[in-house]
């Protein structure tokens, strides 16, 4: 909590941000991780005893992947590219949980400004913890300046911890950005 303080780590996204905008060079770097990380997407195999399960879950998989994002226009391989470029760019992301109106699951890409404490004193940064330090519930910024909080069930927190102790994540970039912004 002391080692990367909201502040901080906001201008650090801030001035990747910034790089991934107008620097070809970072632009083409976040590009490429994206590319090699995630390929085309993960793809279930089903090994069941049965054959007939294996194609039937896998043909259910496809169909649900094809459109998996709550508003309907990425695909799953689209949504981990999308949470590749994030976490290099802005060092972590976040994927909610949830359902469409047909209740059919689905998954929210919210990138890490959302996740925002609103200047309350009742999370680190944006996260609820519980007393024994494990998450409890995210606080999202929606568009209209409101704010929710999601339960930590049903969100994941996808970044790299640095340390145990970690509650968010800085920057991929982050030991490159004033070398970066010296060469531009």
């Amino acid at each position: 909590k002391l080692d990367l303080l909201p502040g901080t780590r906001r201008e650090l996204v801030r001035r990747s941000r910034y790089l991934h905008k107008n620097s070809g060079f970072v632009r083409e770097l976040v590009g490429s991780m994206a590319i090699y990380a995630t390929g085309d997407g993960i793809k279930p195999q089903a090994l069941s005893p049965s054959p007939e399960w294996n194609k039937a879950a896998e043909e259910y998989f496809a169909r649900w992947a094809a459109r998996c994002e709550v508003t309907n226009r990425f695909c799953f391989a689209e949504c981990q590219a999308l949470v590749c470029r994030g976490m290099d760019v802005d060092g972590e992301y976040f994927v909610h949980k949830t359902r469409n109106a047909d209740a059919l699951p689905r998954l929210q890409l919210i990138e890490s400004h959302r996740i925002n404490d609103c200047d309350r004193n009742d999370t680190d940064d944006g996260i609820g913890f519980d007393a024994y330090g494990a998450p409890g519930f995210y606080r999202v910024q929606l568009d209209d300046g409101k704010f929710r909080d999601l339960s930590a069930s049903l969100m994941l927190h996808v970044f790299e911890p640095e340390s145990a102790s970690a509650v968010r994540n800085a920057p991929t970039l982050q030991h490159s950005i004033n070398h970066l912004l010296d060469e531009m």
